[in-house]
């Protein structure tokens, strides 16, 4: 019979990541913070409509996540619209993909030493929801 230590039993995207966290009132979210809410959103529905956190479609839960960062945005400024961002499917896309990278990585899976300190630069960096011209040269995540 093996022991299960607190860190043995723990989630390694929640180690990597930080503990699941609504997304702060105040503040634009960072990839960080999007990705911590989407580990909230899943703890929440464990309790409510799914057993496990392996059967709530990955789908579902970034589009939730998309939805609320598009708020935050809208919030902050009512130009901040379809046009001028990204629209919520391609947030979603990107959202998804981000999180299986960061899963990898927290599973100490086959990426190798840049990728891993890529993704933890971009993890910090405010979550770029703008449509911009591919001749500028901005840091986005």
């Amino acid at each position: 019979m093996s022991l299960r230590t607190r860190n043995a039993s723990g989630c390694n995207l929640k180690d990597f990541l930080g503990s699941g966290r609504p997304l702060l009132p105040s503040d634009l979210p960072t990839l960080r913070s999007a990705l911590c809410f989407a580990l909230h959103l899943q703890d929440e529905y464990v309790g409510c409509e799914y057993q496990t956190k392996q059967q709530i479609p990955l789908n579902d839960l970034m589009k939730e996540v998309s939805v609320e960062v598009c708020e935050r945005y809208k919030k902050a400024n009512h130009m901040f619209v379809p046009p001028v961002t990204i629209n919520e499917k391609t947030l979603k896309e990107r959202l998804v993909k981000h999180w299986n990278i960061a899963r990898v990585v927290a599973s100490r899976g086959k990426y190798s030493q840049k990728e891993k300190t890529d993704l933890e630069d971009k993890l910090d960096c405010l979550l770029d929801i703008l449509k911009y011209e591919k001749s500028l040269n901005y840091k986005l995540c």
